[in-house]
Protein backbone atom coordinates (compact mmCIF):
# COMPACT_ATOMS: atom_id res chain seq x y z
CA UNK A 1 0.00 0.00 0.00
CA UNK A 2 1.00 3.56 -0.57
CA UNK A 3 -0.26 6.77 0.99
CA UNK A 4 0.53 9.99 -0.85
CA UNK A 5 -0.43 13.64 -0.68
CA UNK A 6 0.21 15.87 -3.68
CA UNK A 7 0.36 19.65 -3.40
CA UNK A 8 -0.41 20.98 -6.92
CA UNK A 9 0.71 24.56 -6.30
CA UNK A 10 4.20 23.59 -5.16
CA UNK A 11 4.54 20.26 -6.97
CA UNK A 12 5.46 18.56 -3.69
CA UNK A 13 4.58 14.91 -3.17
CA UNK A 14 4.74 13.43 0.33
CA UNK A 15 4.45 9.66 0.52
CA UNK A 16 4.92 6.58 2.65
CA UNK A 17 4.94 3.13 1.12
CA UNK A 18 4.35 -0.33 2.52
CA UNK A 19 6.42 -2.23 -0.06
CA UNK A 20 4.85 -0.46 -3.06
CA UNK A 21 7.03 1.21 -5.66
CA UNK A 22 6.53 4.02 -8.12
CA UNK A 23 8.32 5.98 -10.79
CA UNK A 24 8.58 9.54 -12.06
CA UNK A 25 9.14 9.92 -15.80
CA UNK A 26 10.11 13.28 -17.25
CA UNK A 27 8.40 14.89 -20.25
CA UNK A 28 10.57 12.82 -22.61
CA UNK A 29 9.79 9.52 -20.90
CA UNK A 30 13.14 9.23 -19.15
CA UNK A 31 13.18 7.77 -15.67
CA UNK A 32 13.79 10.71 -13.35
CA UNK A 33 13.08 9.15 -9.97
CA UNK A 34 12.11 5.85 -8.35
CA UNK A 35 9.83 5.83 -5.33
CA UNK A 36 11.16 3.08 -3.13
CA UNK A 37 9.25 1.41 -0.35
CA UNK A 38 9.59 3.23 2.96
CA UNK A 39 8.66 0.23 5.06
CA UNK A 40 7.58 -3.39 5.23
CA UNK A 41 4.32 -4.78 3.86
CA UNK A 42 1.36 -4.05 6.11
CA UNK A 43 0.83 -6.68 8.79
CA UNK A 44 4.41 -7.90 9.17
CA UNK A 45 4.99 -6.12 12.46
CA UNK A 46 2.28 -4.72 14.72
CA UNK A 47 2.74 -1.01 15.35
CA UNK A 48 5.38 -0.55 12.65
CA UNK A 49 5.96 3.15 11.89
CA UNK A 50 6.49 4.08 8.27
CA UNK A 51 9.04 6.65 7.23
CA UNK A 52 7.72 9.44 5.01
CA UNK A 53 9.53 10.87 2.02
CA UNK A 54 9.12 14.00 -0.08
CA UNK A 55 9.94 14.67 -3.68
CA UNK A 56 9.30 17.49 -6.14
CA UNK A 57 7.27 16.94 -9.29
CA UNK A 58 7.76 19.33 -12.19
CA UNK A 59 5.61 20.31 -15.18
CA UNK A 60 5.86 17.54 -17.76
CA UNK A 61 6.53 14.82 -15.16
CA UNK A 62 4.41 11.70 -14.97
CA UNK A 63 3.96 9.89 -11.66
CA UNK A 64 3.44 6.14 -12.12
CA UNK A 65 2.18 4.11 -9.15
CA UNK A 66 1.60 0.38 -9.60
CA UNK A 67 0.97 -2.75 -7.61
CA UNK A 68 3.32 -5.70 -8.00
CA UNK A 69 0.62 -7.46 -10.02
CA UNK A 70 1.50 -5.16 -12.92
CA UNK A 71 5.16 -6.07 -13.37
CA UNK A 72 4.87 -9.60 -11.96
CA UNK A 73 2.03 -10.55 -14.33
CA UNK A 74 3.07 -13.78 -16.06
CA UNK A 75 1.93 -16.05 -18.85
CA UNK A 76 3.21 -18.99 -16.71
CA UNK A 77 5.24 -20.01 -19.74
CA UNK A 78 8.39 -19.08 -21.60
CA UNK A 79 7.68 -15.33 -21.74
CA UNK A 80 7.73 -15.11 -17.93
CA UNK A 81 6.89 -11.97 -16.02
CA UNK A 82 5.80 -8.74 -17.69
CA UNK A 83 8.63 -6.93 -15.89
CA UNK A 84 9.48 -3.36 -14.95
CA UNK A 85 11.30 -2.55 -18.19
CA UNK A 86 8.39 -3.70 -20.36
CA UNK A 87 5.96 -1.83 -18.09
CA UNK A 88 7.90 1.43 -18.42
CA UNK A 89 8.37 0.96 -22.19
CA UNK A 90 4.62 0.36 -22.58
CA UNK A 91 3.87 3.58 -20.69
CA UNK A 92 6.50 5.54 -22.63
CA UNK A 93 4.96 4.41 -25.90
CA UNK A 94 1.68 6.18 -25.11
CA UNK A 95 2.92 8.92 -22.76
CA UNK A 96 1.21 11.64 -24.81
CA UNK A 97 -2.22 10.10 -24.11
CA UNK A 98 -4.44 11.09 -21.16
CA UNK A 99 -3.73 9.17 -17.93
CA UNK A 100 -6.88 7.02 -18.21
CA UNK A 101 -5.88 5.94 -21.73
CA UNK A 102 -2.35 5.08 -20.55
CA UNK A 103 -3.73 2.91 -17.74
CA UNK A 104 -6.16 1.18 -20.14
CA UNK A 105 -3.39 0.51 -22.67
CA UNK A 106 -1.13 -0.87 -19.94
CA UNK A 107 -3.90 -3.16 -18.70
CA UNK A 108 -4.67 -4.45 -22.21
CA UNK A 109 -0.97 -5.08 -22.88
CA UNK A 110 -0.62 -7.03 -19.62
CA UNK A 111 -3.71 -9.12 -20.40
CA UNK A 112 -2.32 -9.92 -23.87
CA UNK A 113 0.99 -10.93 -22.26
CA UNK A 114 -0.78 -13.31 -19.86
CA UNK A 115 -3.01 -15.01 -22.44
CA UNK A 116 -4.53 -17.54 -22.34
CA UNK A 117 -4.62 -17.03 -18.56
CA UNK A 118 -5.78 -13.92 -16.80
CA UNK A 119 -3.39 -12.07 -14.50
CA UNK A 120 -3.18 -13.98 -11.20
CA UNK A 121 -2.88 -10.86 -9.03
CA UNK A 122 -4.46 -7.42 -8.98
CA UNK A 123 -3.28 -5.18 -11.82
CA UNK A 124 -3.60 -1.66 -10.45
CA UNK A 125 -1.97 1.47 -11.85
CA UNK A 126 -2.37 5.19 -11.13
CA UNK A 127 -0.96 7.77 -13.51
CA UNK A 128 -0.67 11.45 -12.57
CA UNK A 129 0.55 13.96 -15.15
CA UNK A 130 1.93 17.25 -13.93
CA UNK A 131 0.85 19.94 -16.38
CA UNK A 132 1.71 23.27 -14.74
CA UNK A 133 1.83 25.02 -11.39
Amino acid sequence: RLLARFYPRSGRLDYASAAQIGFVLDAHGRLREELHATGWPIGIEYGYRYEGRTLALHPGDMLVLVTDGVYEASDLGPRGQFGLDRMLDTIRGVRDQPPAAIVEHLHQTICEHCRPQRPHDDVTAVILKIRHR
